[in-house]
């Protein structure tokens, strides 16, 4: 029972204070020396360990086709969704703005050269409440009636490569239909008619198509039949008696069918103004507002409206998203960001056939300007090969699962050429050495930082320990000075008396951070209190025991031992020693011995 009495009281007094009115004191102390403590080691992890606010970037340097979250932030160019913004193009004025903007360059190979090339990314099924999206951009699909790898057909298939200059997005560009594939990426063919890949696209890469000639919409074409509730006759949110009535209206004496899309057509290019800085000026859905209203806008205000008015005659019909190329040199077609486009592609019994409407446009700059020259072959080579080097990047970025991806063949393989397959292969074991070297320069480094956290660790451990005991001290008399400025306490001479009679029965881990400070202004308020030997107004501490030792017959050694304690805090910032606070208690206790 007597040692349980003892820790209680020690747990009560700390420094010569009571603290019987401040619960809580020595578990402030704890916590904060445990918080002062771990945060550096938390904070040594962070820093050794790439955390993207104590390192400054996101994750590792990834390298192509590791995918960690640094290439997060690489730049990718894209396709926007079917949003109905203005489309505000600046012309490119020179050779350096083009390839800024350049994209990629697609090379037929076989057959005729086209005049222009459609390169589809994905479609547009679906009016949502102010533009157009997907249901189908995630559903794998490989069976349906536009397969992606076709079937045979009695069409002769071309064949064409496609070579890109940035960094893109996960979606092959492609002239529909494909046949056959070749690249660095495995592909899944997806239910909207796009291809998903399994990484971005990075600069650099090549893919090599066997295509389908493109299929554009013909007078004798036969519509297709799909079910009545098919996403592909949806007019939702849109359907209304007007533009129902405008759709009869436009389409009045035409045979249901090919003839009906060919007017509604003819209806859009002669009544549409087409302006890529066109802005909705009412809250109504883009596409009813065009018809309605405006009949001014972009691209993809013209493929949705005609997309809108063929399925409001019952005709299945949806929006494509790509791109549109006239330009080329050399063979070479050149795509640029600007050549961003949509068109309508409408579901005959021959698949789905492109329809784009060609409206009369104001007086719009063209987009690559006469003067500007577009790039030789060889000079583009090199180009690819210098951007290459400098920021080829790609990240995985599937939104299906892994298992419904396929291999794409080696490019050289769609049209044999085995010196074309050799080099593929030999850039393949280059590039997996490259990624071997850096897995295993990735492997040292993270034993280093390990090992550097162990030693910062271990380091920062033996200084904490060699200093623990002062840090609670300092901690500890911290929390009690606060909790006396909040609240002072007054003492009377037994309280103060039995105070130190506590103290001294404490260890020395207490009585070295005992407060003198306090203890020597509670003693000189006490002795003005009594009116018995106060303190003058410019006495130091030193004088005062003196005075007090003569007054009272006590050891004038006693007296200056105590003021040397005192002095040392008080003057000197030096903490008192067990030994010294010591003698600085039993002085105080004899002269309040002697008093009584």
């Amino acid at each position: 029972m007597t040692n349980m009495y003892e820790d209680h009281e020690q747990n009560q007094v700390v420094e010569g204070i009571d603290l019987d009115d401040k619960p809580g004191v020595a578990d402030r102390v704890l916590l904060v020396a445990a918080l002062l403590i771990s945060l550096p080691i938390y904070l040594i992890l962070l820093f050794l360990f790439d955390d993207p606010m104590m390192s400054g970037y996101s994750g590792r340097d990834s390298g192509q086709g590791h995918g960690s979250s640094v290439a997060q932030r690489i730049p990718l160019k894209g396709l926007g969704g079917m949003s109905f913004k203005p489309q505000q193009l600046a012309p490119i004025n020179s050779e350096e703005e083009l390839l800024k903007e350049l994209i990629c360059t697609f090379a037929p190979k076989s057959g005729s050269l086209p005049e222009r090339v459609y390169l589809r990314a994905g479609t547009y099924e679906r009016f949502t409440a102010n533009g157009m999206d997907s249901w189908l951009d995630r559903t794998p699909d490989k069976i349906y009636h536009e397969s992606a790898i076709a079937e045979s057909t009695s069409q002769t298939a071309h064949t064409a490569d496609l070579h890109f200059f940035c960094n893109y997005e996960e979606r092959l560009l492609h002239v529909p239909v494909l046949k056959n594939l070749a690249g660095p990426l495995k592909f899944c063919a997806m239910r909207d008619g796009s291809f998903l890949l399994d990484q971005t696209i990075a600069v650099g890469d090549e893919f090599e198509l066997a295509y389908l000639p493109q299929s554009i919409l013909a007078p004798g074409d036969v519509i297709g039949e799909v079910p009545a509730d098919s996403p592909y006759l949806s007019t939702s949110p849109l359907m209304s008696v007007d533009l129902l009535e405008m759709a009869g209206k436009v389409s009045t004496g035409a045979a249901p069918g090919v003839p009906a899309v060919l007017k509604i057509v003819d209806f859009l290019e002669t009544h549409g103004e087409y302006n890529t800085d066109f802005q909705i000026k009412t809250g109504e859905h883009p596409v009813r507002e065009f018809l309605l209203t405006s009949m001014t806008g972009h691209c993809q205000h013209f493929s949705a409206a005609l997309v809108l008015l063929c399925r409001l005659r019952g005709i299945p019909a949806r929006v494509a998203g790509g791109y549109v190329t006239e330009k080329k040199r050399d063979g070479r077609f050149f795509v640029v960001s600007g050549m961003a486009h949509a068109w309508a592609e409408i579901l005959t019994t021959g698949g789905w056939k492109i329809v784009d409407v060609h409206a009369k446009r104001g007086e719009t700059p063209p987009l690559i300007t006469s003067g500007v020259a577009l790039p030789k072959a060889a000079s583009l080579d090199a180009i690819k090969n210098k951007l290459k080097q400098e920021n080829a990047q790609r990240m995985p970025h599937r939104k299906v699962s892994a298992e419904h991806f396929e291999n794409a063949q080696t490019p050289g393989t769609v049209v044999k050429d085995q010196s074309r397959v050799e080099k593929h292969q030999r850039e393949e074991a280059e590039k997996l050495f490259k990624k071997q070297t850096t897995d295993y320069g990735q492997l040292v480094k993270d034993i280093l930082r390990i090992a550097m956290a162990f030693v910062l660790i271990a380091a920062f451990s033996w200084l904490v320990v060699k200093k623990f005991e002062r840090l609670l001290k300092w901690l500890q008399k911290l929390f009690a000075r606060k909790a006396d400025d909040a609240g002072p306490k007054k003492q009377d001479v037994e309280e103060f008396r039995q105070n130190i009679e506590n103290l001294l029965k404490m260890s020395g881990f207490v009585l070295e951070g005992c407060d003198v400070t306090k203890l020597f202004n509670d003693f000189t308020t006490i002795m003005a209190e009594r009116g018995v030997l106060p303190r003058n107004e410019y006495e130091t501490p030193g004088e005062y025991f003196e005075r007090i030792c003569l007054d009272l017959n006590l050891r004038p050694a006693d007296g200056h031992a105590a003021a040397q304690c005192f002095e040392a805090e008080f003057y000197g910032g030096n903490a008192t020693t067990e030994a010294g606070t010591k003698k600085f208690l039993l002085f105080l206790q004899h002269v309040l011995t002697r008093l009584n």
